[in-house]
């Protein structure tokens, strides 16, 4: 599948090669094109896909998160303000869990959504009979958009009280309006206000959380947050089911059942986890403020665990980076796009929509100064033997900072790179 989708972008590059500075020899079959890659890609991963490699990114990311809480800095001392700010929300999620669990408690088993997922997909489908009455026959008369109102406040109220049966599936502040959270930390960042900055992020990791397994790393935030969004967009005053709200739904009919599955005892389990990891939280902060040593032990071994998988990641990045300055331009940009989408969207996109519109995101970025320059101040540059950077976009799309997160030296996935 992932193949497919690199003929779907070079069909059209090679025939408007000169778009992407492709050279003119290589205007052949995609084919022979994504052969050649094959053997430049295996080259580069002998290279840089050495043995221990995930051994040694494991070790300094475990001396890197230590016990796994967020600590907020500014100017290399511990930002007390944004602590005491946000501890309320922490307290209160605390509570929020203790009732989500007693509430649990009540139950033999989880309440059953399989009718009730049936009648919402018919509810959606009565709505999306007459939007296509409206869309494609154009019948854009009064009574069809009654209709439409109609069907779309049915879902909603219809919806409304289905929710309450996977309440165990809601967030802390359910619905989290978690666009606008990361708005305001993308804001924070433009203007550079550190305070701001880290309050902001703080407040998102309260918010965009999730139950924890057995396992330390996976948590059900995902669904969650899509769980948030269904919630945001029913609530909104519409005629039609939207194409983002119907592949929400869809989603959400192919997950519930799975998440069901899983079990009481399951969820009593992780929000057991979960309230252990908030308390956990609220005394470490209350520590902190309680004893509020700028140059405490701790604090110093955590800015210098931080520094050393920084600079690890960021001069390996660098030495890719270069690797692929010396390479072909259309090579370039095959592995930051395969590298991409294998990132962003996985091996499984059976409809094929997600990497179909993730390829669009990183053509428009490709042509958009804001994205297909690095800054100068960013920590990767430091790293660079390659002073002159502008040539490269298709590098600078796929490792400018803060544009996709497994490119983080604090995601495991940034080893993906490399392997």
């Amino acid at each position: 599948m992932m193949k497919f989708f690199l003929y779907f972008f070079l069909t059209p590059a090679i025939l408007f090669g000169q778009e992407y500075n492709f050279q003119s020899s290589l205007r052949s079959s995609p084919s022979k094109i994504i052969k050649s890659y094959d053997q430049v890609l295996r080259k580069y991963k002998k290279k840089f896909c050495e043995p221990g490699l995930e051994k040694k990114y494991d070790a300094l990311f475990t001396d890197y998160q230590g016990n796994g809480i967020y600590i907020p800095y500014i100017n290399e001392e511990i930002d007390y303000k944004t602590i005491r700010k946000n501890l309320y929300l922490l307290i209160n999620k605390k509570k929020w869990i203790e009732a989500k669990r007693e509430r649990l408690d009540k139950y033999f088993r989880l309440p059953s959504l399989e009718k009730g997922l049936s009648k919402l997909e018919n509810l959606v489908e009565k709505n999306l009979e007459v939007k296509y009455k409206f869309d494609i026959l154009g019948m854009k008369d009064s009574k069809t958009i009654n209709e439409g109102k109609k069907t779309f406040e049915a879902i909603r109220n219809f919806y409304l009280n289905f929710e309450q049966k996977f309440f165990y599936m809601h967030n802390f502040g359910y619905p989290v309006k978690h666009l606008e959270n990361r708005k305001a930390y993308e804001d924070a960042k433009k203007k550079g206000d550190q305070q701001e900055i880290n309050r902001t992020y703080f407040r998102r990791k309260i918010f965009e959380d999730g139950a924890p397994s057995s396992s330390v790393y996976k948590k059900d935030t995902f669904p969650r947050t899509i769980i948030d969004t269904i919630k945001l967009e029913v609530l909104k005053k519409q005629i039609f089911v939207t194409n983002n709200l119907q592949y929400d739904l869809d989603w959400l009919m192919t997950a519930l059942p799975k998440v069901q599955k899983l079990g009481l005892k399951h969820y009593k389990r992780s929000f057991k986890l979960w309230e252990e990891k908030v308390n956990e939280a609220i005394k470490f902060y209350k520590g902190l403020l309680s004893k509020k040593k700028q140059d405490s032990r701790f604090a110093r071994q955590k800015r210098e665990a931080t520094e050393e998988i920084k600079k690890y990641v960021n001069s390996r990045l660098g030495k890719v980076y270069d690797y692929w300055t010396e390479r072909k331009e259309i090579y370039r940009s095959l592995f930051a796009l395969e590298t991409i989408l294998f990132n962003e969207v996985g091996a499984l996109d059976p409809s094929g929509r997600e990497r179909s519109e993730v390829i669009d995101v990183v053509l428009n970025r490709y042509h958009n100064s804001t994205y297909n320059a690095l800054d100068p101040k960013q920590d990767l540059v430091q790293y660079l033997k390659t002073k002159k950077t502008d040539k490269y976009r298709w590098l600078n799309v796929f490792l400018k900072e803060r544009e996709f997160s497994f490119t983080y030296y604090f995601i495991p996935a940034v080893i993906n790179i490399f392997c």
